[in-house]
């Protein structure tokens, strides 16, 4: 038990070291210009970007809001990839999600009404949602099973991949801004990386918990296997003793066994061997009585053996 727990220990310590470097890489620069490197992280980003004439005048339309996205993700996936640790680190991660949840809620006095409000309405509702999502993953976390790094995984992907789409899309009027050929700055890629390396650990994590539970179920299976076949051998011998002596009292019958033969389906099932004296025509000396087809549900099989016959000397 204990070598089989070491990987998910191991994988939940470097999943929160790889979250980190997700969090450092979102507020790293994404624009690489020196102008831009201190202030224009992904936080930054979206409030920035809201004031280019492209999205003033609507001539570029792109949802700004999913720059935040990120951030939401990693903190809902803190709780997530610690579950397997004790309820008080679990409690502690909610702690710090919560805290990075309320940063991405509308500043006062916007938040006032801001569930309904334009341009306010997502960010607010994003953050409560993650907020309540956080709490419950503390809470619940360990009980969905199998299904949980399946969720991380989908997760990852579902709020990291439209922010960096969104920055694809605004570099063009970020570098007519600048007047220079502008590219995703190191925090870009560093959060890039860290999303990626949580998608591809929880996969692997989930890739473990399936071959786990296809070696639990291998024995189990074989030890049902093993226990229909002792069963069914158990029948077969209790009709043959049942007939036996009956089958005996045949004059062409020799012998009564217990053999294995081949149905059309290529399955082998447990049969009685009936062994019947063949005369030197190839008739049985009691043509009157017959050997049934089957006895108790018990395929009969009749094999015949040919009685001994003198061989010439050698010359």
């Amino acid at each position: 038990m204990k070598t089989r727990a070491v990987p998910h220990k191991f994988t939940t310590w470097l999943a929160c070291l790889v979250w980190g470097i997700a969090l450092a890489g979102y507020f790293g620069p994404w624009i690489g210009h020196r102008a831009a490197a201190l202030a224009w992280n992904a936080y930054d980003l979206f409030d920035i970007v809201r004031v280019l004439p492209e999205i003033e005048t609507f001539a570029l339309v792109v949802d700004i809001q999913t720059l935040r996205l990120p951030l939401v993700g990693l903190a809902v996936l803190l709780p997530l990839a610690l579950h397997r640790l004790r309820p008080g680190w679990r409690w502690l991660a909610t702690v710090v999600s919560l805290f990075i949840l309320i940063n991405t809620l509308p500043p006062y006095p916007q938040i006032i009404g801001a569930w309904s409000k334009p341009g306010w309405r997502v960010p607010f509702w994003w953050g409560s949602a993650g907020m309540a999502a956080a709490a419950g993953l503390a809470a619940f976390g360990p009980r969905l099973g199998r299904w949980r790094p399946w969720l991380g995984m989908g997760w990852v992907l579902l709020t990291g991949i439209p922010a960096f789409i969104t920055l694809q899309r605004l570099l063009p009027a970020i570098r007519r801004l600048y007047a220079a050929p502008v590219m995703p700055g190191w925090g870009y890629w560093t959060c890039a990386a860290g999303l990626l390396g949580l998608a591809l650990l929880f996969c692997c994590e989930g890739l473990w918990d399936l071959r786990r539970a296809a070696r639990k179920a291998a024995p189990a299976k074989t030890e049902t296997a093993s226990m229909e076949s002792k069963n069914q051998l158990t029948y077969v011998r209790e009709v043959k003793a049942k007939y036996e002596s009956r089958l005996l009292k045949q004059a062409n019958v020799i012998g009564v066994g217990i053999g294995v033969e081949e149905t059309e389906h290529h399955d082998e099932r447990l049969t009685l061997i009936v062994n019947v004296r063949e005369t030197p025509s190839g008739e049985s000396p009691d043509a009157g009585e017959r050997i049934p087809e089957e006895l108790d549900g018990v395929p009969v099989k009749i094999e015949r053996i040919a009685p001994p016959q003198a061989q010439s000397p050698e010359t």
